[in-house]
C-alpha cells in the first residue's frame, strides 16, 4: 500500500466515505432555518402555481406530508451510504455494517433534532427521530435482502436497471400497494362512501336499519384492511423470494418487517396529523392478516425451480415399481 499518498487523494476512500459525510452535513444544514416549514411551503406554492391553483390549507397539508416523507427518504439514503462504506471498503460483515450504519443514522437524527432547539422557526420532537429511524430500518431491510458483494454481483448497467422487466414485475407491485394502503387508510376513501353501495346491495335480500348498516360497513372495512395487509405480505414475499433469491425464512422475516413498518407508519401519520381514528388494535388487525397470509404462503409456496408439472406427477404415480 502506498503510504505517501494522502488519504483524501485515494479514490477508493473518497468514493466510499465522502458521500455519507457530505450527505450528513447536508441533512444537518437543512435542520436550520433553511429547511423550515415556511420556506418549504413557499417553494411548494411557487411550484404548484405553474400547474394548478391550490388553496392554502391544502398546500399546508401537502407540505406536511412531503416533509415527513423527506425524513424517511433522507435517512434511508443515509443508511445506504454508510452501509456501502462499511461493507464495501471497511470489509465489515453484514450484521456489523448494519449496526454501525443504524448507529450513525441515530446519531445524525439526534443531532438534527437537537439543533432545531436553537432555531425559533423549527420544532424538535422525538417523533421525528422515530420517523427517521423508520426510513433507516426500511433501507436496512431492503439492503439486507438485495445486497450482493462485488465479487459475486453480475455487472448491471445502473442507467437502465429500472427498465429491466423483473424489477418492475417483482418490486413495483408491493411498493405501489404499500402507497395505496397508506392512502386509503389515511382517509383518501372515507368509510361513509361505502354505505350507499352496501345499502343498495343489502336491500336485495333484507331490510336493515341504519345503525346495523353502519356496524356491518365498519366490519367490512376491518376485514378489507386485514386482507389488504395479507396481500401486501404476499407481494413482498414474492419479490424477496422470486427476484432477490432470499431463502424462505429470511423472505418471511423481511416481508413481516415491511408490513409491520407500513402499519406503524399508518398510525404514525395519524399521530402527526392529529386526526382521530386508528389505534394499536388496528396494528394488531393488520398483523393478523399478515400472519394468516404467511401461514398460507408457507403451506402452498413453491419456488419456480421446485415446481412439478401435473404430467410429471401423474407419470410418477402411474409408474410401476421395478
Amino acid at each position: 500500500m502506498d503510504i505517501t499518498t494522502p488519504i483524501w487523494r485515494k479514490p477508493d476512500v473518497m468514493g466510499y466515505w465522502l458521500p455519507p459525510i457530505l450527505w450528513g452535513i447536508a441533512v444537518l444544514y437543512m435542520s436550520g432555518n433553511v429547511g423550515s416549514a415556511t420556506n418549504t411551503r413557499n417553494l411548494l406554492q411557487w411550484l404548484l402555481s405553474w400547474f394548478v391553483t391550490v388553496e392554502l390549507d391544502q398546500i399546508d397539508l401537502i407540505n406536511f406530508y412531503l416533509r415527513k416523507t423527506g425524513h424517511v427518504l433522507a435517512y434511508g439514503f443515509m443508511y445506504f451510504l454508510w452501509f456501502r462504506a462499511f461493507r464495501g471498503h471497511a470489509d465489515y460483515g453484514p450484521g456489523r455494517a448494519c449496526l454501525w450504519s443504524l448507529g450513525f443514522c441515530l446519531l445524525y437524527s439526534s443531532m438534527d433534532e437537537g439543533r432545531q432547539w436553537f432555531f425559533p422557526t423549527r420544532t424538535a420532537n422525538i417523533q421525528d427521530v422515530v420517523l427517521d429511524m423508520s426510513g433507516a430500518s426500511l433501507a436496512a431491510l431492503i439492503t439486507a435482502a438485495v445486497w450482493r458483494p462485488r465479487d459475486l454481483a453480475a455487472p448491471i448497467p445502473l442507467v437502465s436497471w429500472w427498465r429491466q422487466p423483473h424489477v418492475l414485475f417483482y418490486w413495483l407491485p408491493p411498493v405501489l400497494w404499500s402507497l395505496a394502503v397508506l392512502a386509503v387508510l389515511r382517509g383518501l376513501v372515507p368509510v361513509e362512501t361505502t354505505l350507499g353501495p352496501l345499502k343498495w346491495f343489502v336491500s336485495w335480500f333484507a331490510l336493515v336499519d341504519s345503525f346495523d348498516l353502519k356496524i356491518l360497513n365498519l366490519y367490512l372495512w376491518k376485514a378489507a384492511q386485514a386482507m389488504a395487509f395479507g396481500i401486501l405480505y404476499v407481494l413482498w414475499f414474492r419479490a424477496f423470494q422470486g427476484d432477490a433469491g432470499v431463502r424462505r425464512g429470511r423472505a418471511c422475516r423481511f416481508a413481516l418487517g415491511l408490513c409491520l413498518l407500513v402499519a406503524v407508519m399508518h398510525e404514525g401519520l395519524q399521530t402527526f396529523a392529529r386526526t382521530p381514528g386508528g389505534s394499536i388494535h388496528d396494528v394488531i388487525l393488520d398483523l393478523s392478516g399478515v400472519s394468516l397470509a404467511a401461514l398460507f404462503v408457507a403451506a402452498v409456496w413453491r419456488p419456480p425451480y421446485h415446481t412439478l408439472t401435473i404430467a410429471g406427477i401423474a407419470g410418477r404415480q402411474t409408474r410401476s415399481p421395478k
